[in-house]
């Protein structure tokens, strides 16, 4: 949605990200180093609470990653039930949205980090 302006990133947003890239994997050091210059604006038109990512810093490093993170989420309901998923997408080394999809039909907002459950991705190869 490039039409919409940037704003700083929310507070869970930036608790996402920070308990996402805590990870050790490779890309993550560059990718926290990034974090002190996203700025943010809506990344779906569905009402659902995914972000797209804008690193205003050039300087910042860039990782060694084109595509998704290998650290995903998944929320959990007051229950404890899955409800959703989290993602973070990369593109030519920058951070680039931060993805929450629902496991039903209707869209979700960003979780509380508290919802979440994370796990790495084995590596593909």
């Amino acid at each position: 949605m490039e039409n919409e302006p940037c704003r700083p990133l929310p507070d869970v947003a930036r608790a996402l990200l920070g308990a996402m890239l805590a990870h050790d994997v490779p890309a993550a050091p560059a990718l926290r180093a990034q974090l002190s210059s996203v700025l943010t604006r809506p990344g779906c038109t569905c009402g659902c609470g995914t972000l797209e990512l804008v690193v205003t810093d050039d300087a910042a490093p860039r990782a060694p990653l084109h595509g998704t993170f290998p650290v995903e989420g998944e929320v959990h309901d007051d229950d404890g039930a899955p409800v959703a998923g989290l993602l973070l997408l990369v593109e030519e080394g920058r951070l680039s949205s931060l993805e929450i999809f629902s496991y039903a039909d209707d869209g979700l907002p960003l979780p509380s980090p508290d919802r979440v459950t994370w796990f790495e991705r084995p590596p593909v190869g």
